[in-house]
C-alpha cells in the first residue's frame, strides 16, 4: 500500500467519523434545545362518553336508554341509538366502542361515517366478529346528531357495550390496556 493510499484511508475514516459525530451531535442538540413536537400528537385522553342516548324504534318513537341495560328486541333485529354530540372543538376526537357481534353503521348528521359488517366475507356463522370500532369526529361535528345502527340476530344482540371518546392514541392505549392478554394470545 502506497503512501497516498494510507493518507486517503485516514482522511476517509476521519471524514466518516466527523459526519457520524455531526449527525449524533445534531440530534442531541435538537432534543435539548428545540420544543417537543410530539406533545400535541401524543396526547392520550380517553373517557367514558356520558352523553344521553335515545333508542329509536322502527315506528320512529324514541326513549332514553342506559347502554348497559338489556334491550327488548323481540320484534326487531336492529337497535338504533342517537345522541347529540358534545365533543372537543379544538381537535379531532375518536368515538370507540365494541360492536358486540353486530353489524354496525354510524351516521353523523345523516351522513355515513363508518360501516362494519362481515356479511360478504364470513364463510360460516350468521354474525360479525366483535371488534373495537373507532369513528373519527371533527370539531365541526360538535352539536350534530350521531346515529348508531346495530343489526344482528345472535344471542348477544340485546346488549350494547360502553362508548368511549378521546384521542386516537387514547383509544389504542385503552384497548391494549384492557385486552392485553387477548392480544398476546392472538399474536
Amino acid at each position: 500500500m502506497g503512501k497516498y493510499e494510507k493518507i486517503f484511508k485516514i482522511c476517509m475514516s476521519g471524514l466518516f467519523t466527523l459526519i457520524v459525530l455531526g449527525v449524533f451531535g445534531f440530534f442531541l442538540i435538537e432534543e435539548i434545545l428545540l420544543p417537543d413536537e410530539r406533545k400535541s400528537v401524543m396526547e392520550a385522553e380517553y373517557e367514558l362518553y356520558t352523553g344521553d342516548w335515545n333508542r329509536v324504534m322502527s315506528d320512529g318513537t324514541t326513549y332514553h336508554i342506559n347502554l348497559k341495560d338489556d334491550m327488548d328486541i323481540s320484534k326487531e333485529k336492529k337497535i338504533v341509538i342517537e345522541n347529540t354530540l358534545s365533543i372537543s372543538e379544538k381537535y379531532d376526537t375518536w368515538m370507540t366502542f365494541n360492536t358486540t357481534k353486530h353489524d354496525v353503521a354510524v351516521y353523523v348528521d345523516g351522513q355515513l361515517r363508518k360501516k362494519y359488517s362481515t356479511k360478504d366475507s364470513r364463510p360460516f356463522g350468521s354474525s360479525s366478529q366483535s371488534v373495537y370500532l373507532s369513528v373519527r369526529l371533527c370539531p365541526e361535528d360538535n352539536g350534530k346528531l350521531i346515529r348508531i345502527e346495530y343489526e344482528s340476530d345472535n344471542n348477544y344482540s340485546e346488549r350494547l357495550d360502553d362508548i368511549y371518546i378521546g384521542t386516537q392514541n387514547g383509544a389504542v392505549a385503552f384497548v391494549v390496556g384492557r385486552d392485553w392478554k387477548e392480544i398476546i394470545v392472538a399474536s
